[in-house]
C-alpha cells in the first residue's frame, strides 16, 4: 500500500496546498527550518493533531474559536494482490460485473453470478495498481475518514452493469455473494473504507525526538507497531522463530553501526512497589546491544538498548519492518539525521534505496549527505511565504538534468537546498577564503560554493562562458536556486570591455576582483614570512621575502604580455601581476623542491595569518566582498 498523492487543507503553517505527488522508493522533504516540513510530515502519516492554520484567510473565514477542521485528501494505491488479501480478510467490496446487466440481476442464480464475478475479482487481483481516494480529517471531534471512493476506473465505466456485494466464505471457503443492488454512488466505500483505515493506522513515523524502544511485555506479536513500542518482543519472536532474518538483521545493523556486533532480546525482572503493599516482580523483555569489541562471549559487556544513542532504536525499528514484511509499507522518518551520525544516515538511505526499494520512504532531512546518496524518486522543496507554506516538487528525472547541469560547473544539488544565500567563487581557496572573510563580518554569512575545483594554479579552470550558459540554464523559473545570489571571479588579463559584457550578462551579479586573482591580496612579506616559517628549513624573514619581492616584481613570466615596466606604479603592479606565480617563485627560492606551493593550502594559511594578524593588509578585499554581500545577499 502506498500513497500517491496527499493535499493538505487548513492544518498549521498549510492555509491549502498543491496537490503533492509520492513515488515508490525515496521522497525527500527539504526546506529551511519552520518552513512547513514537519507539518507536511504529519499530514503524510495521518498524525495531524488539532491545529489548524491561524493565517490571516482562515482567521478571516472563521470567527474565534470556531476554526474549520484539518483534512487531508488522499490518493492511495494498493496492488491487486492487497486488494485480493483484504477480501480473502473478511472485507466487503461492492464490485460490478460488465457482462450482467442490472435489471436482471436480481433474478440471476448464482451459478450464473459466480463465475461472471470471479473473472472480476481475477482481473483486480492480477491488477500492480489499483487507487482509490479518501479524505482524512481532524477538528475538535474525533479524527474521521471522509468520502471514500473505489477506483474510479472500475465504477465510472460500469454504471450499467449489475453490482453485487461480495465477501469471502470462510465455511466454504470460495468467494460469496450477498446481494445485488441498483448502483449507488454511496456503495462505492464499501471494503475500501477499511483500507482506508488500514492505510491510515499502519504507517510507520519516525519522529526527531528521543523515544524509549528497549523494553516491553512479553507477547506473541510478529508485526511492529506502528510507534514501535513492542519492539522487544517482534525481536525477541524473529530470533526464535526465524534465525536466517534475524543474522540478516543484525548484518544491516554492522554495516550501519559497525561498532554493534549483534542486538538481541533477554528476558528480565523488574522488581518494584505496586500501590505500597510490598514488592512485586514483572517479567519483561529487553533489548541488549552487544558491542564489536572481541569479546562476544561477555555478556557483562552487553549494554542495555535503553543506554544507546536514539538512532540505534529508530534504526533497528526500520530495518525490521523492511526485512520482514512482504507487502509494501510506508515509512516516514523526520529528520534521520538529527538522530544519526551522517556516516550512518548516509548508508542507512543508502541500503533502502538498493535493498528495499519496494516500499515508500518519506524523509525530511537538512542533510547533504542523505541528498546525495538517496537517488530519490522526487523532492519537495517547502518554502513559507507570506500566506503559509508553499510545496514544489522535482520529479527524477528532473533531478538528474538539474544534477547533469550543475555538474558542469562541479556544483553539487545538495549545495543549494536550504540556503537563502549563495556566493559563488572560482575555486576551493577562493571557498575556503572568502567564506572565513564572511564570518568575521556577519553574524550570520552567506553560504560560499565553488563553481569548479579548479585545484592549484597551474589546473585549468573553468571558462566563464561556460558557467554564464549553466547559470542561464539553471536560473529560468527555478525554485531550487536560492533568491539571493552572486558571483566573484578573478579579473585574469581580461579587458574591460570584455569585464562589461561578462557583466552584463550576468544580469548583474557577475563581479570580478579589482586584482587579478585573489593571491594579488596575499603578497605581504610578513604573512608570507610566517608561513614559510612553518618549515624547518626556512631561515629567512620578512625583510628577505620583501627583498625578493622587490627584485623580481619585473620579471616577464609573472606580468601581462607586453606590459610597460617602466611606468608602472606600485598600485597599477599589485593589479596585474600573477600572485600565484611569483609565490610559488618565493617558495621554490626559499625552500626549493622539498615544498611545492599549492593556492589550496599556503593561500588559505597566509589568508588567515592576515586575517588574524593584519587585517588592514585585507581592508580592499574586504570592503569590495561586504558591499556585494550587502547590496545583493542580504535582499529581501
Amino acid at each position: 500500500m502506498q500513497i500517491k498523492t496527499i493535499q493538505i487543507e487548513n492544518y498549521k503553517s498549510f492555509f491549502e496546498s498543491n496537490v503533492i505527488a509520492f513515488e515508490h522508493g525515496i521522497n525527500l522533504v527539504v526546506g529551511q527550518n519552520n518552513s512547513g516540513k514537519t507539518a507536511l510530515l504529519e499530514a503524510a502519516s495521518f498524525r495531524l493533531k488539532h491545529k489548524p492554520n491561524r493565517g490571516f484567510s482562515e482567521t478571516k473565514r472563521n470567527p474565534p474559536g470556531s476554526f474549520a477542521a484539518s483534512v487531508v485528501s488522499v490518493v492511495a494505491e494498493i496492488t491487486g494482490a492487497e486488494f485480493y488479501s483484504a477480501l480473502m480478510a473478511g472485507d466487503q467490496f461492492y464490485i460490478p460485473v460488465k457482462s450482467l446487466p442490472k435489471e436482471k440481476a436480481s433474478r440471476l442464480p448464482s451459478s450464473v453470478v459466480l463465475p461472471e464475478l470471479k473473472k472480476v475479482v481475477d482481473l483486480l487481483r492480477e491488477k500492480s495498481s489499483i487507487e482509490f481516494s479518501f479524505k482524512f480529517s481532524i477538528g475538535i471531534g474525533p479524527k474521521q475518514i471522509l468520502q471514500v471512493e473505489g477506483p474510479r476506473w472500475l465504477y465510472e465505466e460500469n454504471k450499467e452493469s449489475a453490482f453485487f456485494f461480495i465477501s469471502f466464505d470462510q465455511n466454504q471457503e470460495r468467494i460469496g455473494v450477498s446481494s445485488s443492488l441498483m448502483h449507488d454512488a454511496d456503495m462505492r466505500k464499501f471494503g475500501w473504507t477499511s483500507l482506508a483505515n488500514n492505510l491510515v493506522s499502519s504507517i510507520y513515523f519516525f519522529e526527531a525526538e528521543r523515544i524509549n524502544l528497549g523494553i516491553c511485555d512479553f507477547g506473541e506479536e510478529d508485526v511492529l507497531k506502528p510507534n514501535a513500542e513492542n519492539l522487544a518482543q517482534v525481536i525477541n519472536r524473529l530470533q526464535g522463530k526465524n534465525p536466517h532474518l534475524y543474522n540478516l538483521l543484525n548484518e544491516y545493523m554492522k554495516k550501519i553501526f559497525p561498532s554493534i556486533s549483534w542486538i538481541s532480546a533477554i528476558s528480565k525482572t523488574i522488581k518494584h512497589d505496586a500501590l505500597g503493599f510490598g514488592d512485586t516482580s514483572q517479567h519483561v523483555l529487553e533489548l541488549t546491544v552487544w558491542p564489536n569489541n572481541g569479546y562476544p562471549d561477555r555478556e557483562d559487556l552487553s549494554i542495555p538498548m535503553s543506554e544507546c544513542g536514539t538512532g540505534v532504536g529508530h534504526v533497528l525499528a526500520i530495518l525490521y519492518v523492511v526485512i520482514t514484511t512482504k507487502d509494501p509499507q510506508i515509512i516516514v522518518i523526520d529528520e534521520p539525521n538529527s538522530f544519526l551520525h551522517p556516516g550512518a544516515s548516509r548508508k542507512l538511505v543508502e541500503i533502502l534505496r538498493k535493498d528495499f526499494s519496494k516500499h515508500q520512504y518519506i524523509l525530511s532531512t537538512h542533510s547533504p549527505e542523505i541528498i546525495r546518496g538517496s537517488g530519490a524518486k522526487t523532492v519537495n522543496l517547502v518554502k513559507w511565504q507570506k500566506t503559509g507554506s508553499t510545496v514544489t516538487q522535482f520529479t527524477e528525472t528532473y533531478m538528474q538534468m538539474f544534477q547533469s547541469i550543475l555538474g558542469e560547473i562541479g556544483v553539487k544539488m545538495s549545495d543549494l537546498f536550504g540556503a537563502d544565500s549563495i556566493l559563488w567563487v572560482e575555486g576551493p581557496t577562493e571557498e575556503i577564503c572568502m567564506q572565513e572573510m564572511l564570518s568575521e563580518i556577519f553574524t550570520l554569512p552567506p553560504s560560499v560554493i565553488s563553481v569548479a575545483n579548479t585545484g592549484d594554479f597551474e589546473s585549468k579552470k573553468i571558462s566563464l562562458e561556460r558557467l554564464l550558459g549553466v547559470y542561464e540554464k539553471i536560473s529560468q523559473n527555478n525554485a531550487l536556486i536560492p533568491p539571493n545570489i552572486a558571483f566573484i571571479f578573478d579579473s585574469e588579463e581580461r579587458k574591460q570591455r570584455e569585464l562589461d559584457d561578462l557583466s552584463r550578462r550576468g544580469k548583474g551579479k557577475l563581479h570580478f576582483l579589482p586584482r587579478r586573482m585573489l593571491e594579488n591580496y596575499f603578497l605581504d612579506s610578513e604573512a608570507i614570512n610566517a608561513v614559510l616559517s612553518a618549515n624547518t628549513d626556512y631561515e629567512g624573514t620578512a625583510k628577505v621575502v620583501q627583498l625578493f619581492i622587490t627584485e623580481n616584481k619585473l620579471s616577464e613570466d609573472i606580468l601581462p604580455k607586453n606590459s610597460d615596466v617602466k611606468d608602472m606604479s606600485d598600485e597599477d603592479w599589485i593589479k596585474v601581476v600573477n600572485g600565484a606565480k611569483l609565490l610559488q617563485k618565493i617558495f621554490f627560492h626559499f625552500l626549493g623542491s622539498k615544498v611545492e606551493f599549492s593556492k589550496t593550502k599556503h593561500s588559505v594559511e597566509i589568508c588567515r595569518w592576515l586575517l588574524k594578524n593584519k587585517p588592514v593588509a585585507l581592508a580592499d578585499l574586504r570592503g569590495f566582498v561586504k558591499n556585494i554581500a550587502e547590496t545583493q545577499l542580504y535582499v529581501n
